[in-house]
């Protein structure tokens, strides 16, 4: 229910109200032992999604990234994938940068070029935040896409001293 929670609080509704009209199970039925809530009709999802304020979606993102991490196989692509998705979308990519890394490597690798080098950039992005190792395999990784991209001065770009100057010594 913490998303009818923050759905209510976001949009400076009374909770109860909200779950109320909640409580027949046509908009939203919960599940399991931690009342997890699905939504029967996407519509409504998508409504409740889109009144929460940023700091509520990227909580629940962080939230549902972490669930997904220890409910499934760590080391599956669809793990992978859905986990860094949730970090992307909640921009915490310091937290999630090891999926995120990870996912990039698998969409090269299925020569989903476009949205691997959406995920390097985000890692690029917030290079203070990660890890000096895994800074360096990004760099080189986002180099050699843009090769493969055909944008050959963005490559250069990246191999730049620019860049190397800023990491820390390993």
């Amino acid at each position: 229910w913490e998303v009818a929670r923050r759905a209510a609080i976001d949009t400076g509704n009374d909770p109860a109200l909200l779950e109320a009209l909640f409580d027949d199970g046509e908009f939203i039925t919960r599940q399991g032992p931690e009342n997890f809530c699905t939504f029967p009709q996407s519509h409504v999802r998508s409504t409740i999604y889109d009144s929460l304020d940023f700091n509520s979606r990227r909580d629940l993102h962080v939230l549902a990234a972490g669930i997904f991490r220890d409910a499934l196989p760590t080391e599956a692509p669809e793990t992978i994938q859905t986990v860094a998705f949730h970090f992307l979308l909640a921009n915490a990519i310091s937290e999630g940068a090891k999926f995120i890394l990870k996912a990039a490597q698998l969409l090269s690798e299925s020569n989903a070029l476009p949205a691997s080098y959406q995920h390097y950039k985000a890692l690029l992005d917030a290079r203070t935040a990660i890890p000096p190792e895994m800074l360096l395999e990004t760099i080189t990784q986002t180099g050699i896409l843009l090769i493969k991209l055909g944008r050959f001065a963005d490559a250069l770009t990246i191999f730049n001293q620019k860049f190397l100057d800023e990491m820390p010594n390993t």
